[in-house]
């Protein structure tokens, strides 16, 4: 019979369930690995019985509040980080290699800046038809170094240092309400709208310091994204700060006082430094630069 070190046993287990191993003893809960790796709950547990019927043993105690690792499961961690890590390196260089911009690059970017890089994604594609652009629309930055995604466009004071890192623009914001809204405020006065403002989880610019800002307005409600703010203000729900590259190309939205000069907030274009000599990477990321330098 084999055993779980053997070199055949090895050939017979999927990768899939060592990945799935990985997460869930970084997360410390099943609850949180099934978070990250965005599956259901019983997807999670039904792959660590099956890795741990695999192996012969049990890598994890489980407790009410969550899974500590063992014995044998922090050796194993040790294998499998090595693992990951030689696979990602992998995964990078097979990126970073060929002339031909063609095949797949993967940008992640808020929603507020999507509208402005389609266009010239789409003229990018028009010259290039075999070149596949996947978009994943996130506030919170990738692992780019573990292939989470090629390119990132972030609205950031402090971009990582281990990235490439090309600061695009400054981009102006403003507080926008909509046309029916403003019809029915009898003052122009900020002071007398409701206000639609940024959770507090999320950091767009210093939307964290909203609270201290309108404090003694009336807010009206939170959100926690660009298309939710924009849905809330053209609704009426009240006035709210936006980008002006987001916002003015709303007709039925007014600016209630010009950008705010002070508050204006860099966006950067981020790659993995292996990426520079990835032909398909480095024309997306030109196209890119040219679609957000105005700001």
């Amino acid at each position: 019979m084999q055993k779980y070190n053997t070199p055949g046993f090895l050939g017979r287990l999927p990768w899939g369930l060592l990945e799935n191993f990985l997460v869930a003893a970084e997360a410390g809960s099943i609850r949180l690995a099934s978070e990250r790796l965005g599956v259901n709950h019983s997807t999670v547990s039904r792959q660590l019985t099956t890795l741990e019927e695999h192996l012969g043993k049990p890598v994890f105690d489980r407790f009410s509040h969550g899974l500590e690792l063992n014995s044998f499961g922090h050796g194993l961690l040790e294998h499998v980080k090595t693992m990951d890590s030689g696979f990602d390196a992998l995964t990078m260089y097979l990126n970073s290699v060929g002339d031909e911009v063609s095949g797949a690059v993967h940008i992640t970017l808020g929603d507020s800046l999507l509208p402005s890089a389609l266009p010239a994604i789409g003229t990018l594609q028009r010259e290039h038809p075999s070149l596949e652009v996947q978009f994943s629309v996130s506030n919170t930055l990738a692992r780019m170094e573990k292939g989470e995604a090629d390119i990132a466009l972030r609205i950031t004071q402090t971009p990582p240092d281990h990235l490439v890192g090309h600061q695009l623009a400054y981009l102006q914001v403003a507080n926008y309400a909509s046309k029916t809204l403003c019809a029915t405020v009898d003052s122009p006065d900020e002071n007398h709208y409701p206000w639609v403002i940024w959770d507090l989880d999320v950091s767009m610019g210093e939307a964290r310091n909203f609270d201290e800002r309108y404090a003694g307005k009336h807010i009206a409600c939170r959100v926690d994204s660009s298309t939710a703010m924009l849905g809330a203000v053209k609704a009426g729900l009240g006035a709210g700060m936006m980008l002006c590259l987001f916002a003015d190309r709303e007709p039925d939205l007014v600016r209630l006082q010009p950008p705010m000069q002070t508050q204006a907030i860099p966006l950067w274009l981020l790659y993995h430094p292996q990426l520079r000599t990835s032909a398909k990477v480095q024309a997306v990321v030109a196209a890119l630069k040219g679609a957000f330098k105005e700001g």
